[in-house]
């Protein structure tokens, strides 16, 4: 059944069907990503009649989709790193009908932020905390400031009204501050008030008696801004949406992949999430996020990753079509993904505790990516009978040895030697049976090159590196171990 555009809704209706759990959000839908500044402007265009475009929603109505699949609440208390995961919603043949939003979460999660949340980030110059820590990011509230419109000098986004998201520590010394030429206005307020309509009433019922008892009765941009502010919240009908009716998935994934594929554009792991979790057997969302938490969190990691990065290890512990489009991830890679995540999931965290082991911490590690060619090696390299992930760490077996992979692997990747084609490198070398070569090479030395080992260096160079372009760098780390090789 083909969808529609619905009638209009105001905001704050929009407000009340997430807190009724009338909107869900699928388990395709990425995580919420925008900036508290993103969410600044946003408020801002609306205050300023500029359109925030359509969204399209998804009506649920069969039972059997709301059995087979999992769909979202929207996201309260956010704090970036460490609650960024939107809570379960219990969906079941008994659970009322309702509409999953398919295009427009970050709109509306930012709206539902902006009214009725919180949103916590990290301030400049402050190390990353291992657990969520108030004292550290602490809880925001959105404010717009009533006694002055915003200098344009002052914000390069061109925004007219000032709105903040303030600590309630900062909101607090504003108050105390008596020259402090500001006037904040907790957007939370405009949820408690009654509804009114008509423009003589907003001014009677809501505007005059708060402007009276915060002495702001002569000021004009006050008693306008808050009259605009309630209007605009709520009585304009500003959120139009399109309603798609159709139950089948497959249809309402192309109709998700081809909406989120402009505008504020997906990732390619954003739309791999989307895909996979269509596809996946159970729930791969938090299937991935509890490993984040955890490599996160646990005292011999700490490390900080993205779901992007989980899928592009899975893709290449998989051995899958690495190339980064859409159509080449299909049910069938979900299937062998799905078929070794336990694997993959073991040698992600091994390889991990082994970076941490040799001294690398989550601020000297630049790259995350630098770590996928490791955790391809141990996921790969048998070592007496099993992958060898399974024992890296294991300090008993091979407390009298120093593995090959920490004089190599280690310093190409973590170091930055390997600056571009990294992973390449590695598959090339696995491919040719070369990957020993840079495996053994445990130190650096300067050695005098002579004009016959220059040869031999070009021609192995070229036996590995056919078909590929080695840039200057990554040609001086292949030369050392070549060197390494043929002088040993």
């Amino acid at each position: 059944m083909a969808g529609q555009y619905e009638k209009a809704i105001s905001i704050v209706e929009a407000i009340e069907s997430i807190r009724s759990s009338d909107f869900l959000l699928p388990a395709i839908q990425r995580q919420f990503v925008w900036s508290s500044h993103q969410i600044c402007v946003l408020f801002d265009s609306l205050m300023r009649g500029y359109p925030i475009n359509s969204f399209m929603l998804w009506e649920v109505k069969e039972d059997k989709i709301k059995n087979d699949y999992k769909f979202y609440k929207f996201i309260e208390g956010y704090c970036q790193r460490f609650n960024e995961e939107n809570p379960l919603a219990p969906t079941d043949a008994t659970f009322k009908d309702f509409k999953a939003v398919i295009d427009g979460q970050q709109r509306l999660t930012s709206l539902y932020l902006g009214l009725c949340s919180t949103y916590a980030y990290k301030q400049p110059r402050v190390w990353w905390p291992n657990t969520q820590d108030d004292a550290l990011l602490p809880p925001r509230k959105l404010y717009l400031d009533l006694f002055n419109p915003l200098k344009v000098e002052d914000d390069d986004a061109l925004m007219n009204y000032n709105f903040k998201f303030l600590t309630d520590k900062q909101y607090k010394a504003s108050i105390n501050v008596s020259e402090d030429r500001h006037h904040w206005y907790c957007l939370h307020n405009i949820m408690r008030l009654p509804q009114v309509e008509g423009g003589t009433r907003i001014w009677r019922e809501i505007v005059r008696p708060y402007l009276a008892e915060h002495n702001l009765e002569d000021n004009e941009f006050a008693e306008e801004t808050l009259s605009l502010l309630y209007d605009v919240i709520r009585c304009q009908k500003n959120i139009h949406y399109f309603n798609e009716k159709s139950q089948e998935i497959d249809h309402v994934l192309d109709v998700f992949i081809r909406t989120n594929s402009g505008g504020t554009k997906l990732d390619f792991s954003d739309l791999l999430m989307s895909i996979a979790v269509a596809n996946w057997d159970g729930n791969f969302r938090e299937e991935v996020d509890s490993l984040v938490k955890e490599i996160n969190q646990r005292s011999d990691m700490g490390f900080y990753l993205g779901r992007d990065w989980i899928l592009k290890t899975c893709l290449m512990l998989t051995e899958s079509d690495v190339k980064f489009k859409v159509k080449n991830f299909k049910a069938e890679q979900v299937t062998v993904i799905q078929e070794q995540w336990d694997e993959i999931k073991h040698c992600i965290k091994e390889t991990f505790k082994l970076v941490r082991r040799f001294g690398i911490n989550p601020q000297s590690l630049t790259s995350k990516n630098a770590v996928i060619p490791i955790c391809y090696y141990l996921y790969r390299k048998q070592s007496r009978g099993q992958p060898l992930y399974l024992s890296i760490n294991n300090l008993a077996k091979r407390a009298n040895s120093v593995n090959p992979l920490v004089s190599g692997s280690i310093w190409f990747c973590l170091k930055g030697y390997l600056v571009v084609r990294q992973i390449q490198f590695f598959l090339v070398c696995e491919k040719c049976s070369k990957l020993t070569l840079m495996l053994r090479f445990s130190h650096w030395a300067p050695l005098l090159i002579s004009t016959k080992v220059r040869i031999k260096i070009y021609v192995l160079m070229r036996s590995i590196w056919i078909n590929y372009w080695i840039f200057s760098m990554e040609r001086v780390v292949v030369e050392r171990c070549c060197i390494y090789y043929f002088l040993k």
